[in-house]
């Protein structure tokens, strides 16, 4: 009974089995790839009803990665619809589709073609598909290797018409912004000529031909764009552009050490020839956003540096940088798999650009305000400052001054001294150590009276080597003494210049601004007038102007405008000095002496016009002439029979003739002039002349020594003159300086000092000279010390040349006594 259930058990088992294989396996499978779409699109071509119109299936492109997005389960239509990509920078776009009728409809578009193959006028490429659609699901193909992820949307013809229309509109505001900012970008680069406002003309010409090729703008309005077939070599030549631009102006903006702007640039010009690279080699393309996010991160990186200084325009510049880079981020986003966003996301590198030009824009203006503001301001630092040394400038110090001279007039409580500070001896570190070194110690000075921190209203330089410095108006006159003993004071000390310290001495004038001036010229002259007596008194000390100091600058002003005169009209002479030995009283020789025989004012002593001459720079002319008249004069004695075998004339030689080169040449043309035997002559050095340059007095005394010529020390005992320079320069003769002649008789000190002259003259084998011998209690102490040569007005004043012989005879009658002259002479050394 069993039996028959096992072949009913057995057919169930095969039935099964066929419904589970159904269909057959040769029935063909849905399309995946583009190149089956494209093929079962043709297909479906091929098979179309007769009244469907003929369609190109059209080809892939060679070489360029694509993809297919089937548009499945479409909602039913009232009209036609199109199929978009949201990106405006795919290069092939192609839509297939079916109609309810069976007819096939075909479109491509996108960049790399015409802007006509796109069935509406659209910055983004689109194709219509009919209203009804067939069995088979519209395709959309996107052949680009720079998008990876497209987004395609699907829209009414009508709503996407409106929205294309808008997009225009926006498009249109978008480049016409970048062209105002491109205007005002070379306005700024015309007026200004700067670095930055060029860099962003740069920036913005490349930002537009960018824009332009992106949107496919230059395609739809410029008719001398490049063709289609040109899209990616333009592509490839606006994103480098606009790299190059950025990279200009992140440079010219950071101002960063050398390093970084080598990396920025390096990062720059590497991002640029991969763009370019990519045109011919997709594998470029990666390292070109790679060098571009580095140079994003690097430029960030030091803008945070520069936010600490609460720039306003480097806020501005970082806010405009992210922007960009945040809009860069979220359009490359879309290139990464399984990531969808909105539509908007296609423009928001150009809505990242034009928020990143304008925020530049405005950095650019705040910069170029700054900069002005601080030019402004650098004018009127210049306009009121020194240039070198920092501290207030002539006009200004001028202005202060009037200032102070109406304060006094309104109230003559309320007056003001004034400190007219002069450096002795400047002339003399430019001339040996060079202008530059003179510079540095300038700017030295004015610093070291800075940091006096003296109770004064301004500190200033008024030209040359010379300050101001004006004490607080109502200050005690105790405060104004003071300051000017604290200046010279402190300059009695070296002041430090790059490692090495330099001696240098100050005179000041003092004079107190008050009710009695009306104009600065009559401050400044009075304060110039007290300064030149501290100089006329040996420098190194302050003098109070009193108004008597006014006739004596009055004087010596006309003095200085007939000293021209003085050397073409024959008034500069010679008088000679004799120099005894002491025991016996013999004249040994003369010292020549320069005087200025005035019309007017009667015979002038050196001390009365050498300093004009100096000021008005008649030292060489003066000592040539005084060569000149020695050279001849001894050459007449000679002559005559007047002169002894044994005897000299000694010429005076100050710093600013030891430093002159010219010296020498003076004294060949002298000797080629007149038949004088050197030994006749000897040259006096000062010891405060040898002190100041004792590398040129080695020098002189070499060359003087080699034509036979004496060479002597005057003024010895101020403790100026080195004594190693005595041994080595091997002087003839020293002459001990008056000043302490005058206390020998009574002062312990000078008698010390005279004593050690003449200890250390005997050392050296030189004749030793006591200078200024007035009394004979003076050369009693003198020869009680050893010292067998003097001269001074106890012996003989200096005389001219024309009254010497009669000196000497009328010397030679009386027995050569002491104090025997042949008129009534003063002292005038």
């Amino acid at each position: 009974m069993r039996r028959p259930t096992v072949p009913l058990l057995l057919f169930l088992l095969a039935a099964s089995v066929a419904l589970l294989s159904w269909p057959p396996r040769s029935v063909a499978a849905a399309p995946e790839t583009p190149a089956q779409w494209l093929a079962h699109y043709a297909d479906l071509a091929d098979a179309a009803p007769a009244h469907c119109l003929p369609v190109r299936i059209p080809r892939l492109p060679d070489g360029i990665p694509a993809r297919a997005f089937p548009q499945e389960d479409l909602p039913a239509a009232f009209g036609k619809r199109v199929i978009y990509t949201q990106d405006p920078i795919v290069e092939h776009f192609i839509v297939l589709a079916q109609g309810a009728d069976g007819c096939v409809f075909a479109g491509e578009s996108g960049r790399a073609l015409p802007f006509g193959d796109r069935s509406l006028p659209s910055p983004l490429a689109n194709t219509l598909i009919p209203a009804e659609l067939g069995p088979q699901p519209p395709v959309a193909i996107v052949a680009d290797a720079k998008v990876s992820h497209p987004r395609i949307g699907i829209e009414d013809a009508g709503a996407f018409s409106h929205n294309a229309a808008q997009a225009w509109v926006w498009l249109g505001a978008f480049a016409g912004m970048l062209g105002v900012l491109l205007l005002v970008g070379i306005g700024f680069a015309v007026s200004q000529r700067g670095t930055l406002a060029r860099a962003y003309v740069l920036y913005l010409c490349g930002l537009l031909l960018y824009q332009l090729q992106a949107f496919g703008l230059g395609f739809a309005w410029l008719p001398f764009w490049p063709g289609p077939e040109y899209s990616r070599l333009m592509q490839g030549l606006g994103t480098a552009a606009l790299m190059l631009g950025s990279g200009s102006m992140v440079i010219a903006f950071l101002h960063a050490r050398w390093p970084v702007v080598t990396a920025i640039a390096g990062l720059v010009g590497l991002s640029a020839a991969m763009f370019l690279m990519s045109v011919w080699f997709m594998s470029a393309y990666p390292i070109a956003l790679v060098s571009v996010l580095a140079f994003t991160v690097l430029s960030l990186a030091v803008l945070v540096g520069r936010l600490r200084t609460k720039d306003p325009a480097a806020r501005w510049f970082a806010f405009g940088l992210a922007a960009a880079m945040i809009a860069g981020l979220v359009q490359s986003s879309t290139m990464l798999r399984g990531i969808a966003l909105p539509g908007i996301a296609g423009m928001t590198v150009a809505l990242g650009n034009l928020v990143e030009s304008l925020c530049w824009l405005i950095a650019l203006a705040t910069r170029n305000h700054k900069e002005r503001q601080a030019m402004q301001d650098q004018l009127r630092h210049e306009a009121t400052h020194d240039s070198l040394t920092g501290v207030y400038g002539r006009s200004f110090l001028r202005k202060e001054i009037q200032q102070l001279i109406d304060q006094a007039g309104s109230d003559p409580r309320r007056r003001c001294g004034l400190l007219f500070v002069d450096l002795d001896g400047f002339k003399r570190i430019n001339d040996s150590l060079g202008h530059a070194m003179g510079d540095k110690v300038l700017i030295a000075v004015a610093q070291a009276l800075v940091d006096l921190k003296l109770d004064s209203q301004v500190i200033g330089r008024f030209g040359g080597d010379e300050y101001l410095v004006l004490i607080r108006s109502g200050a005690h006159w105790s405060v104004t003494e003071g300051a000017a003993a604290a200046v010279v004071g402190r300059f009695r000390d070296p002041v430090e210049v790059d490692g090495r310290s330099v001696s240098i001495a100050a005179s000041v004038g003092v004079v107190p601004i008050t009710a009695d001036y009306h104009d600065v010229d009559q401050v400044v002259h009075d304060a110039d007038t007290a300064l030149y007596v501290a100089k006329a008194r040996g420098g190194g000390r302050y003098v109070l102007f009193e108004p008597a100091l006014r006739k004596d600058a009055q004087q010596r002003e006309q003095l200085r405008s007939d000293l021209g005169d003085a050397l073409r009209l024959g008034q500069i002479v010679l008088h000679y000095q004799p120099v005894f030995e002491l025991d016996s009283l013999r004249p040994i020789g003369f010292e020549a002496l320069v005087r200025w025989q005035h019309p007017s004012a009667g015979t002038l002593t050196a001390a009365q016009f050498l300093p004009l001459a100096r000021e008005i720079g008649l030292t060489r002319e003066l000592g040539a002439r005084v060569i000149d008249l020695a050279f001849r004069q001894v050459s007449q004695w000679q002559k005559a029979g007047l002169w002894r075998h044994g005897e000299y004339v000694s010429i005076n030689v100050g710093a600013r003739q030891l430093a002159d080169e010219i010296l020498l040449e003076q004294l060949d043309r002298a000797f080629a002039r007149y038949p004088v035997d050197p030994s006749s002559l000897r040259v006096e050095l000062s010891e405060a002349a040898l002190a100041r340059d004792p590398d040129q007095a080695r020098r002189l005394v070499t060359r003087l020594l080699g034509r036979n010529i004496l060479v002597g020390v005057d003024g010895f005992g101020a403790g100026l003159c080195p004594l190693p320079l005595l041994n080595e320069l091997q002087f003839d003769q020293i002459k001990l300086d008056a000043s302490i002649v005058a206390g020998v008789a009574h002062l312990g000190r000078s008698q010390g000092l005279a004593r050690a002259a003449l200890a250390l003259g005997t050392e050296l084998s030189s004749l030793v000279v006591a200078e200024g011998i007035e009394d004979r209690q003076q050369l009693a102490m003198l020869q009680s010390l050893g010292y067998a040569y003097g001269q001074g007005p106890l012996f003989a004043a200096a005389m001219p040349a024309k009254e010497v012989a009669l000196w000497v005879d009328l010397w030679q009658d009386q027995g050569g006594r002491a104090g025997t002259q042949p008129q009534d002479q003063r002292q005038v050394h």
